[in-house]
């Protein structure tokens, strides 16, 4: 009940903003065949079958104004010519708004939807997937104390939940006070202060408690930003009780190489129950981080782009996570590489390439798997607004339990059409 109210007063307030100032709203549709030689992803009994989607696109964003609203949706449907699998909806949703309520009081909502991988052991098939959405919404203060302070207080309900009944889903409050102080023009640093209150489906609470100490600081071409701090973490279970602390920080530097280049690198040390910012993107779904309630996360990720003069782009993006949950002796541990280039042919046509890999540690039972694909193919524009495109792909499987292996290879095609 009190999840409805406060997404109908935030949605409400955010749609009446929307009518007054709005950008055209960008709407696709489309449809993919997917033909594979082993559509189970299995080691052994290799199944052929084509998967048939119907897709639909949305991206919409207001003009700059009282209130504001970004909202970017795939949202698709596939069917299964042999009926392997039932059919299966697909959705990749990130909407976010604000609204100012009065001088200096602001309302945020966000919602996030993403197709996310159950378990990191077992192949990605519509039998290892859930979908997780995770809404927020609550007001906020920004208090301009001189005109080099400014103190920003916010609280946030957060709700957590996922189609499949085996993982588990949290309600949270969410509170956070932060000062920050104008050193100079390019250099902004201060404090930042907040405070969680989650409970599970199970019953388990979890307390966490966070204070660093933050910098940003520009150059040139250069911006290096910063946190440093302790968190304090304690998990009640009945009438199990376990507290847990430590340091936490992260560190981000962007460069601009020049205006075709650029690249990112980014190091982070959490304790915390939510993993959702340590989510990366693989084979067209969402690795995520098993472990939750009490996790002991560093990360490590960067990105470069490229533009060449020949209009052609190549895009490369690294992960490496380790999660130690603190419960347990229980470490998962994960590093993950891809790459995409594109390169004209013709004025209409474009070539495409792209690469996969995935390494993934699992402490428990002392195994290690290889993800790997790769893919090529071809972009066509028919028209001005239809797009056609195909592309060939293999990927495999490599671990050290035999029954996980497998090998697939593929043949996609598209067809896109861009409404308005």
């Amino acid at each position: 009940m009190i999840r409805g109210l406060v997404i109908l007063a935030g949605s409400l307030a955010l749609g009446a903003a929307a009518v007054v100032h709005a950008e055209p709203v960008r709407l696709s549709i489309g449809a993919d065949s997917r033909f594979s030689d082993n559509i189970k992803r299995s080691e052994s009994g290799e199944k052929s079958d084509m998967e048939n989607r119907v897709k639909l696109s949305i991206s919409h964003r207001t003009d700059p104004g009282r209130c504001i609203s970004d909202l970017n949706a795939d949202l698709a449907y596939g069917i299964y010519a042999n009926n392997t699998y039932d059919p299966e909806p697909y959705a990749f949703v990130d909407w976010l708004g604000r609204c100012q309520i009065a001088e200096r009081f602001f309302w945020d909502v966000t919602n996030e939807t993403r197709d996310v991988v159950q378990s990191n052991t077992e192949p990605n098939t519509p039998d290892n997937r859930s979908r997780r959405n995770i809404f927020s919404t609550g007001p906020r203060y920004v208090w301009s104390v001189t005109p080099v302070d400014t103190i920003n207080v916010s609280a946030q309900y957060e709700n957590i939940e996922f189609n499949e009944p085996e993982e588990r889903d949290s309600e949270a409050g969410l509170g956070s006070a932060v000062w920050s102080h104008l050193f100079s023009e390019l250099l902004t640093g201060g404090l930042s202060l907040s405070t969680e209150h989650r409970e599970y489906d199970n019953k388990e609470k979890v307390d966490r408690n966070t204070a660093t100490l933050f910098f940003s600081k520009d150059f040139a071409a250069t911006t290096i930003s910063g946190s440093l701090g302790g968190t304090w973490l304690k998990r009640r279970f009945f009438s199990t009780e376990q507290s847990f602390n430590g340091w936490v920080g992260d560190l981000r530097l962007e460069r601009q190489i020049n205006e075709a280049s650029s690249f990112y690198v980014a190091a982070s040390r959490q304790i915390t129950d939510e993993t959702s910012e340590f989510d990366f993107l693989f084979d067209g779904v969402t690795y995520t981080i098993e472990d939750t309630a009490a996790v002991e996360v560093s990360d490590v990720r960067g990105g470069y782009t490229r533009r060449f003069s020949d209009t052609s782009a190549l895009n490369l993006n690294a992960v490496a996570t380790r999660s130690d949950n603190l419960k347990t002796d229980s470490r998962e541990g994960r590093v993950a590489f891809t790459a995409d280039y594109r390169r004209p042919v013709t004025g209409q046509i474009d070539f495409t390439a792209g690469t996969r890999f995935a390494y993934i540690d699992n402490k428990d039972n002392d195994t290690q798997d290889e993800i790997i694909g790769v893919n090529v193919g071809l972009s066509c524009q028919l028209l001005s607004d239809l797009d056609l495109s195909g592309k060939i792909g293999h990927n495999r499987r490599n671990s050290d339990v035999a029954s996980r292996e497998y090998a697939e290879n593929w043949v996609l095609v598209s067809l896109e059409y861009q409404i308005r």
